[in-house]
């Protein structure tokens, strides 16, 4: 008995377009939260990096620098820590625990906290 492999699909992948370097990416999607030198701080990498070309260095330096900065933590989670808001009759509501990329960027680098 010989297995074939599958014949190569048709679908063509969706890519990023390219790009010069990492900050004219993330900086042409203003509607989006994310603060490259902001992430850069928080992660202690220089803000020259925002021009060099992406690379495969540049990456891994990238990927190790988040993984030794930003730790896991599950305290969220475990403490069942949730946001209380005001409804306008001045009573406290108890809202879930967040996954919005807004809300984890503001945990994550504007609070210091982990993931």
């Amino acid at each position: 008995m010989t297995t074939e492999k599958p014949a190569p699909s048709s679908t063509k992948l969706t890519t990023f377009p390219p790009h010069t370097n990492v900050y004219s990416y993330l900086y042409s999607h203003p509607t989006d939260p994310f603060h490259l030198s902001t992430y850069l701080t928080r992660i202690g990498l220089p803000h020259s990096l925002t021009t060099d070309p992406p690379t495969k260095s540049l990456l891994d330096n990238l990927h190790w620098s988040h993984l030794s900065s930003i730790p896991f933590e599950n305290l969220s989670t475990t403490l069942w820590r949730k946001d209380l808001t005001q409804s306008p009759d001045g009573t406290s509501i108890t809202l879930p625990l967040s996954i919005r990329p807004q809300d984890i960027w503001t945990k994550l680098v504007l609070q210091n906290r982990g993931g």
